[in-house]
């Protein structure tokens, strides 16, 4: 045996500063819905997105877009 990962060496290793979760984020959406369609903000991991247009398939997808970035812990919309 070489070494013992633990909990604490895994948190460290994926915990990401909010604002590069939300540059991440913003860039994934840009590319999916155009430059000026999301808001994002990030707070402790959990992103928040806001959209004028209410259309519940894209806020699906962009929710799916959003959750896929490393660092997400969670993902909603805010009106």
């Amino acid at each position: 045996m070489v070494g013992v990962v633990t909990y604490r060496d895994l948190v460290h290793a994926l915990a990401r500063d909010d604002t590069l979760i939300a540059a991440d984020v913003r860039r994934r959406l840009d590319l999916y819905g155009g430059a000026t369609r999301w808001t994002v903000s990030v707070l402790g991991g959990e992103v928040a997105l806001g959209d004028g247009c209410r259309d519940q398939f894209n806020r699906n997808i962009a929710l799916r877009v959003a959750e896929s970035v490393l660092g997400v812990t969670a993902c909603r919309f805010v009106e």
